[in-house]
């Protein structure tokens, strides 16, 4: 009998080790399979990116071409962001450069499309189709990165990219497109104002341009009143001074364009509770287009007739 209990127990102790040996190689060929599998290497080589996290602090210059367009120049200077304008340079949106880089250097799904150059003028990456964005370093040479952006994919969600010099593209977010193809006007800051001051404007004094009317609006209490009157203005006028502060030029002017303008068209002073005061002032309106100068600033920015008349409002559309 105990004879007989060894022998059935030494059958289960094989079977045992047999079993685990079989289950052994099915976890191994599965382990082979998933990892072998075409959709998760396809995967695994879609995930891409573009530049290193370190290259945001590299980083001090930024062209944007796109054929038949003047390149844009954004270039670093003291930590800020400019665009260069003739022979100046004018502020750009920083938050705007800071998502930039972080379309670049974050792992995003750009899977490898092909290697063929004879694709490249089909999907508009060829040198002479494509948008082009380069990003420098200092000296260093070659660029940080030189990337070629093309047409839209058939879905229209996804776009071509190829680093220029190399033949291999890819597809990607089409959000990396819109850097490029946004013009001048996406990346400057536009504001005439640095910062919203308007719960600290006391009096607003305006020389209207032309054949306006000029006017003195003063903080009477928590209502705005007419000088030397006293009487009541309207809420228009409430309004006014509490959206002034978001006024936005629609471009700017080169230091060189701006050199024979005379700015005598009207103004605008604005008298602030700590005893500043902020000025505005405005030259002719040339082709529909309005020349301003803030205090403190040196740009020179440029207004749509709308934008001025937001700024230089007339009196009867405030007394209301």
């Amino acid at each position: 009998m105990a004879d007989e209990k060894k022998s059935g127990g030494g059958r289960g102790a094989k079977k045992i080790y047999t079993l685990a040996g079989i289950s052994g190689i099915l976890v191994v060929v599965y382990l082979l399979t998933v990892f072998f599998d075409s959709g998760r290497v396809n995967a695994r080589g879609a995930s891409f990116t573009w530049l290193s996290p370190e290259a945001q602090d590299m980083a001090d210059r930024i062209e944007i071409s796109r054929p038949g367009n003047e390149t844009l120049v954004i270039r670093r200077i003291n930590d800020a962001w400019f665009a260069v304008l003739g022979g100046g340079q004018v502020p750009v949106k920083q938050g705007r450069i800071d998502d930039l880089f972080r379309v670049l250097c974050t792992k995003g799904t750009f899977p490898r499309l092909g290697s063929s150059p004879s694709s490249h003028e089909a999907l508009g990456l060829s040198a002479e189709r494509a948008a082009r964005l380069v990003i420098r370093g200092g000296a260093a040479v070659p660029p940080l990165i030189d990337l070629l952006v093309g047409e839209d994919d058939s879905s229209g969600r996804e776009v071509y990219l190829r680093k220029n010099g190399e033949n291999e593209y890819r597809s990607g977010d089409r959000l990396v497109k819109s850097y490029v193809n946004g013009g001048e006007r996406a990346w400057y800051n536009l504001r005439l104002f640095a910062e919203n001051r308007a719960g600290m404007v006391q009096r607003i004094r305006m020389d209207a341009p032309e054949d306006g009317e000029d006017f003195s609006l003063a903080r009477n209490g928590n209502v705005w009143a007419w000088e030397p009157s006293g009487e009541t203005a309207g809420e228009a006028a409430d309004a006014y001074v509490r959206n002034l502060f978001e006024i936005q030029g629609d471009t700017f002017l080169s230091p060189e364009a701006a050199e024979s303008l005379a700015f005598d068209s009207g103004g605008i002073s604005i008298e602030l509770g700590d005893g500043s005061v902020i000025t505005v002032r405005a030259a002719e309106e040339q082709d529909g287009m309005r020349p301003v100068l803030v205090s403190g600033s040196p740009y020179v920015y440029l207004l749509s007739r709308p934008a001025a008349e937001r700024l230089f409002r007339a009196r009867s559309t405030l007394d209301y």
